[in-house]
């Protein structure tokens, strides 16, 4: 059959598809989710709220089952009319919003559907299929990171978890530490990040620095670490809730873990590995963001530092801290 297969959502449709056995082709689908999305970047684009913004008339025809729903109550053990119901007026509201938004969505909208919609399909698979985590280093890494834990302790004698005993204690080797809206000491990063690079050798540079090392091991350990591993599976593989577009610009987005926001450095990339006879291939477009900012708005300094070459985020810490470029530390970057 070649006739246009019209669904709201297509990797879920599709999902379906896959556990009644068919197979339909990319070039047969229309999302009209995705043409949602086209038409109107900004604004929510699930059912329901397509159907408030186009189908009033309809509108709310869910209300009974999502209640049920919420009552804890399974889709087979509630009414047969109200589930039969809901289905046939899910179909009916994805061919009406079809009409509508094929329409909208103009000429160019159109032509490009079809790569909308193998791109949301990919991600759905890529989702699907996850990333291998190397529980082994991850264990190796934390007893890593426990070490240099231990180590920062013994150089205070304070409480090193604790901002406010933290910051009594800089208070107390002379560091000039500002204070938040609640007349707290403010141990941020930034700020602790600051007094390192303007103290001297001593004492005070050595408990900031541990300070910092602490905290950056705590984050390796608790949201790394620990908070990937509860997240793998039975076949060693870690599926996140990977969504595209996720962003009103058409970013990805990825939660359950954040996927999309593992830190540089081979210590937690390292952790994800590829099986025997498979590689792990990384690319990136290097500042595309600030790159199209650049040529929209003719900067002459973001102009000049993109054409000379040098790296924009080492010139912004640059100022930031009033230190020369060839100055800042990866830290301060």
């Amino acid at each position: 059959a070649s006739e246009t297969v019209v669904c709201h959502n297509v990797p879920f449709e599709q999902s379906w598809f896959e556990v009644l056995g068919e197979s339909v082709p990319p070039e047969r689908l229309v999302d009209t989710m995705l043409l949602a999305k086209r038409v109107s970047p900004g604004l929510p684009a699930s059912l329901d709220a397509l159907c408030a913004r186009y189908l009033p008339e309809i509108s709310g025809y869910k209300a009974e089952t999502d209640r049920l729903q919420a009552e804890g109550i399974p889709w087979w053990e509630m009414p047969r009319s109200e589930v039969l119901s809901r289905n046939l007026l899910d179909a009916h509201a994805t061919w009406k919003l079809y009409e509508i938004l094929w329409n909208e969505v103009g000429p160019e909208g159109r032509k490009h559907h079809q790569e909308d919609v193998e791109i949301a399909l990919t991600v759905s698979k890529m989702a699907k299929r996850g990333l291998h985590f190397d529980i082994k280093k991850a264990l190796e890494l934390r007893k890593k990171q426990e070490e240099i834990q231990e180590k920062c302790r013994e150089l205070l004698p304070v409480l090193i978890s604790s901002p406010e005993q933290v910051g009594m204690y800089l208070d107390y080797l002379g560091a000039e530490l500002p204070m938040t809206e609640k007349e707290n000491y403010n141990t941020g990063a930034i700020t602790l990040q600051t007094i390192a690079y303007e103290a001297g050798e001593g004492l005070l540079r050595d408990t900031v620095k541990a300070v910092l090392e602490y905290r950056k091991a705590q984050k390796l350990i608790g949201t790394y670490v620990a908070g990937y591993a509860k997240r793998m599976g039975g076949d060693g593989r870690i599926r996140a809730d990977l969504r595209w577009p996720g962003t009103i610009t058409w970013r990805p987005a990825c939660s359950n873990p954040n996927l999309l926001n593992i830190p540089r450095g081979p210590e937690v990339r390292g952790l994800f590995t590829a099986p025997p006879g498979w590689l792990v291939f990384e690319s990136d477009l290097s500042q595309a963001e600030l790159r199209i900012a650049a040529a929209l708005s003719g900067d002459p300094i973001l102009c000049e530092t993109f054409r000379s070459g040098a790296d924009l985020h080492s010139l912004t810490a640059s100022r930031i801290f009033g230190i020369r470029p060839e100055d800042v530390t990866p830290d301060l970057r």
